[in-house]
């Protein structure tokens, strides 16, 4: 079994990262498991949920795990389960359109809410009734 290229970076201008992902065959999504961050998004799911490509998401059982499993754009394993790590890696490693056929159905109905322009929107909204309430004082 040859192995499979692997980039690690850092920085990615924004740019560049969304043209580069259209040549991977899988995201890695890693969400921090320290106390708390069960709750949040990191910015760059929703990136990867637009991508049309396949996500393995390795951290807490949480929001992320959750948007991950509604917008079906890919995997959730929970960061302390080394042998469910370890049995998804091995996936991927030979037959990454396996994992593709298992683990990506996008639902696009999920996916279009967190769209940039469909966020902003709402942010959007969410200023004007705080300027409207604040006028009307």
């Amino acid at each position: 079994l040859a192995p499979l290229p692997v980039r690690i970076s850092l920085r990615i201008p924004h740019d560049h990262l969304m043209q580069a992902m259209g040549s991977f065959d899988i995201l890695l999504l890693l969400v921090s498991t320290r106390p708390g961050w069960g709750g949040h998004y990191p910015g760059k799911i929703f990136e990867y949920m637009a991508s049309g490509k396949p996500v393995l998401m390795i951290g807490p059982d949480g929001e992320a795990a959750n948007l991950i499993r509604q917008s079906g754009t890919g995997f959730f394993v929970p960061a302390d389960d080394v042998q469910s790590i370890a049995d998804v890696l091995r996936l991927i490693a030979c037959d990454p359109s396996e994992f593709r056929a298992r683990h990506y159905h996008p639902n696009p109905e999920v996916i279009a809410r967190y769209e940039r322009r469909n966020l902003t929107a709402m942010l959007s909204g969410v200023l004007d009734d705080l300027v409207d309430r604040k006028r009307s004082r």
